[in-house]
């Protein structure tokens, strides 16, 4: 599952609008559904019409995926083909995030902004 992490930090009562607007705290990532299955995650609202393209950019997001010597970039739902290794730095790997892997990488972005936990 494709999803994007807003840097927005509130009680579970927080408007959807108020989160969308604070903007992503990092690209777009890939996650395993078992954390949202099994109730660690819960989810706080729903963006009434969403429009992936209007809303989150999607023909903009992209990812890396693959290994050393066999990187392939993925954009907007469609894959573009081979790319060489020393040009995968700016993108974001296609890595199936697990939910401590992410709740680590959030706190990190979050504290690395200037909030303390």
């Amino acid at each position: 599952m494709l999803v994007e992490v807003f840097n927005k930090v509130g009680t579970l009562d927080i408007s959807i609008e108020e989160v969308v607007e604070s903007m992503r705290l990092f690209p777009p990532v890939i996650i395993t559904t078992l954390s949202i299955r099994k109730g660690r995650w819960r989810r706080i609202g729903k963006q009434e019409n969403y429009n992936k393209e209007q809303d989150s950019m999607y023909s903009d997001i992209t990812l890396v995926s693959g290994a050393e010597g066999h990187y392939f970039l993925w954009k907007g739902g469609h894959s573009l083909g081979k790319i060489p290794d020393e040009a995968i730095e700016p993108y974001e790997q296609w890595f199936y995030w697990r939910a401590h892997h992410l709740e680590e990488r959030i706190i990190k972005a979050l504290t690395d902004e200037g909030m303390s936990f």
